[in-house]
């Protein structure tokens, strides 16, 4: 929707932007219409600085916007990790795994995986829930924030939720997820702390 608003608002402003200046050109050169001798200078200035508006306007859309959506950000998270998970209402881990993470600029892509489900804190259940994040994006410039949205399948249908993580570092940061309400009751009202250290074992490659 909103490229093709862009792309609305690309051809109103070039379809005005050329009848200005052909009027414009016919005014000046040609002596269409009745335009007083005094006003044709002020009517060739305006004409050049349309000309000059526009170019500049040409550059901005096509670095300056271009630049500003892929900022630059002095952190780089790329690479594997490991995580754990608990719900807010339980004092022990609940959740163990670990994932990848792809940057570019500030934006980030995470494929991750849960291996491990700790059932009462002390007994281990092998679990194999792949997800991967379906945006994700770093705030901030001093203090980084991440937030990204992920999802992964279950036998009762797609489980979508977020994660908001606040004081981002290169080696470890902790925050909260919140899983979006759904019908399977697993996951119902299903939400908690989570953290990420950085794994020091070969960073492994994120699936193509």
């Amino acid at each position: 929707m909103n490229n093709r608003m862009r792309w609305i608002m690309f051809w109103i402003f070039t379809v005005l932007f050329t009848l200005i200046v052909l009027s414009t050109i016919a005014f000046i050169f040609y002596g269409v219409g009745d335009v007083p001798p005094e006003f044709q200078k002020t009517i060739f200035y305006s004409f050049i600085i349309e000309i000059g508006g526009a170019v500049v306007a040409l550059f901005y859309g096509l670095f300056g916007l271009k630049g500003s959506s892929q900022q630059s950000v002095q952190l780089d998270l790329s690479g594997k990790w490991l995580y754990n998970s608990k719900k807010s209402d339980e004092a022990v881990l609940k959740y163990e795994g670990d994932c990848t993470i792809r940057q570019n600029g500030r934006a980030v892509t995470i494929f991750g995986c849960r291996k491990k489900l700790l059932t009462d804190g002390s007994e281990e259940k092998a679990v194999e829930d792949k997800w991967v994040s379906e945006w994700g994006y770093i705030f901030g410039d001093d203090n980084y924030m991440l937030r990204f949205e992920f999802g992964f399948e279950t036998n009762k249908g797609r489980i979508r939720g977020y994660c908001v993580i606040q004081d981002v570092s290169e080696n470890e940061f902790s925050g909260w997820y919140y899983m979006l309400p759904t019908k399977d009751a697993a996951y119902q009202e299903n939400f908690g702390d989570i953290k990420f250290r950085r794994c020091t074992e070969a960073p492994e490659k994120a699936p193509a």
